[in-house]
């Protein structure tokens, strides 16, 4: 019976770590959500990225172009458009 009891007591307090290593864990994702949906929603050039097709197209010109001439011949042209896969879907560029 002293044998039972100890065990029990092992196990109370294992099931106490894993008590405590869910609340930690539910904390952490709540903290992850937050910053996601800060990042999407929020005023910050993570939003405006994620949520402006021309800011983001403009971006990707600018790097396209910059990585083609250089910072001291750039040249300003618009990004070419993505090729469409063979199923007909567009392709991302990055």
């Amino acid at each position: 019976i002293d044998s039972a009891r100890a065990t029990l007591g092992t196990v109370n307090a294992a099931a106490g770590d894993v008590r405590t290593a869910i609340d930690h864990a539910n904390g952490a994702l709540d903290a992850a959500h937050a910053l996601i949906n800060k990042a999407q929603t929020g005023p910050g050039i993570i939003a405006t990225l994620l949520n402006d097709r021309q800011i983001s197209n403009n971006l990707r010109a600018l790097v396209a172009n910059l990585r083609e001439h250089g910072i001291l011949f750039y040249k300003n042209k618009p990004a070419s458009s993505p090729a469409p896969a063979p199923d007909g879907r567009l392709q991302r560029q990055f």
